[in-house]
């Protein structure tokens, strides 16, 4: 038997009009024995920089037992070699392999906080790729992609790169 108690709490600002209602829900189980996540809340959490591997463990640890909603990642495509953080925020190509994890632990991760009842939130970068102002010449990104900012030639994303190339 679930029983299901709500309670709302209302603040009035005295000389400002102002209103802050803030409705607040628990859920009450009988001990059945059967472990339950608990009420999803509408709480994000932004893992800025954070291994898609320390991400999956959060969900599992704390996130998902919290009833946390989102966790919002940094990019996850390939980027330029480097360990600031903005080195995220200059792509190179389409490859879901990062200094934040492989693409087989991205798909984990998203799998293990989808189990803990927690959605993802990729910050995506699509209007830009890296450029000679970052480095000139020849570079090769994080997963091994080869492009030049120079000259503007980027192969991971043009589908000169086997692995994009469509028949």
């Amino acid at each position: 038997m679930r029983r299901t108690t709500g309670i709302g709490v209302a603040l009035a600002m005295v000389g400002t009009g102002a209103l802050l209602a803030v409705p607040m829900a628990a859920n009450a189980a009988e001990d059945t024995g059967q472990t339950t996540l608990p009420a999803k809340t509408d709480v994000q959490v932004i893992a800025f920089q954070q291994t898609w591997n320390s991400i999956a463990k959060e969900c599992t640890n704390t996130y998902g037992p919290q009833g946390v909603a989102y966790v919002e990642i940094s990019p996850p495509q390939e980027s330029i070699q480097g360990t600031q953080w903005w080195t995220s925020y200059q792509p190179v190509s389409y490859k879901l392999d990062s200094k934040l994890g492989t693409e087989a632990e991205f798909k984990n991760m998203i799998t293990t906080c989808n189990a803990a009842g927690v959605d993802i939130i990729a910050d995506v970068v699509l209007n830009q790729t890296t450029g000679s102002d970052v480095a000139a010449g020849e570079q090769t990104g994080v997963a091994g992609t080869k492009y030049n900012g120079s000259t503007g030639d980027y192969p991971g994303f043009t589908g000169e790169d086997d692995r994009y190339h469509r028949a």
